[in-house]
């Protein structure tokens, strides 16, 4: 599963690409951040995308917000 943000600078919202659809999952998260991806991904195996919204006619922005930076 594919999983973006799209969105003007600094209000991108999370989406997945489904097919020709793109779908808004604000229902499930309000970003995609790295806590979610740790822990929260695998929620969406349990829900019917097809039930989510569109999102289309956004800018694809980074892929996550406020990534973790290695230690030096």
């Amino acid at each position: 599963m594919r999983i973006a943000r799209l969105g003007c600078p600094g209000q991108e919202i999370p989406v997945v690409p489904d097919g020709d659809r793109v779908l808004d999952l604000r229902a499930v998260t309000p970003d995609v951040t790295p806590e979610f991806l740790g822990h929260g991904l695998p929620t969406l195996d349990v829900i019917a995308l097809p039930q989510l919204p569109d999102a289309e006619g956004l800018r694809f922005g980074p892929p996550v917000t406020r990534p973790i930076a290695e230690p030096a």
